[in-house]
This record gives C-alpha cells, structure tokens and sequence, in this order.
C-alpha cells in the first residue's frame, strides 16, 4: 500500500459531504460507523487530464471510493475526462466546454469537483452555464476570484505533504536500498 492510498485526506471527504448535505462549506462531522442512507445528490468531476496517467487516476479512484463510503450513489458520480494538455487551442476548448454543457443538461448536478486549471478555468469560463450557483471545489487548483453574482461557493483542496512521514516508511520497507 502506498503512501498515496489514503489521499485525499478524509477530513476533506467529510467536509465535502458535509457540503453536499447542506450546501455550505463548514467543519465537518465524524465519519459514520453505520453506513449511511445513500446521498441522492449528483457530482460532476472535471479532470483536465485524460485517463491513463497513473497519479490522476490514483486520485479519481480514492475520491470515487471515500464519496461511495459516505454513501454517494456510484450512479450519481460522473467523471468527464478533458484531455486538455491535448488540447491547447482555445476554440476547442470553448466547444468542450458547449459538448459539456449539452451532455449534462438533463441531468442535474449538486457539486462540480474541478481537477486543475484547465478544468477550473473552462467551468468558470465556457462552461459557466454548468450547474450555475452550485459550489465547486477546486482540486490542485489556484482559486480565481469568484464574483458575488456567479453564486457559486468555492472551496480548495491542496495537498499536504508528510515527506518526513513518507521517508520513515520507505526507510522500514527497504532500509537496504536508502542510505
């Protein structure tokens, strides 16, 4: 198990439940021991990569994982790929932002999860039509400034590093190979 496999951090999870459950950002409650009632809200993640790349979906994985455990439908989660560093021209990038908007039209989102840039900036640029007035949270993300009139709640998740933490695991596993 790598050291990767619990990230996102959990606190961030129950935050985001929390969010999804009350439409606000604030401190999050325990996990809890029961399973719970299943969440009949709908997430839209937005990853600015392609599939195929070996951190991204390590990420998508644990994220679709620990929304399942808190008892997000796997139906009600839905994961569009951009392939955006494929795509650098902005009409393109406008026309995947209109082919986002036509293929979730009928289908209403709760929360947008936006993975990068690329995807912040497409959901807040061409596909600012896209769930309007339901929060975002941006992963890997800097936060743009948001004004009052779009009605979105912007929340950031960035990583927290324990290299120390990281270095004493890897130091037990192969003492040998590290000096």
């Amino acid at each position: 198990m790598s050291h990767f496999s619990s990230f996102p951090p959990l606190r961030l999870l129950q935050a985001l439940l929390v969010l999804l459950w009350m439409g606000n950002v604030c401190a999050a409650e325990p996990v809890l021991a029961a399973p719970p009632e299943p969440l009949q809200k709908r997430v839209l993640v937005l990853v600015s990569t392609g599939p195929g790349r070996p951190g991204v979906d390590l990420y998508v994985r644990t994220l679709n994982e620990h929304l399942v455990q808190g008892g997000l439908p796997r139906l009600n989660m839905h994961i569009e790929y951009l392939d955006f560093p494929n795509t650098t021209d902005p009409e393109v990038r406008r026309r995947v932002g209109d082919l986002l908007l036509l293929k979730c039209s009928s289908v209403p989102v709760d929360l947008v999860i936006a993975f990068n840039s690329p995807a912040l900036n497409l959901l807040m640029g061409a596909g600012r039509e896209l769930a309007p007035g339901k929060p975002v949270m941006a992963v890997f993300a800097p936060a743009p400034e948001i004004s009052s009139d779009t009605g979105r709640q912007l929340t950031q998740q960035t990583p927290v590093f324990d290299f120390r933490g990281m270095m004493t695991r890897a130091l037990e596993l192969s003492p040998r190979r590290v000096a």
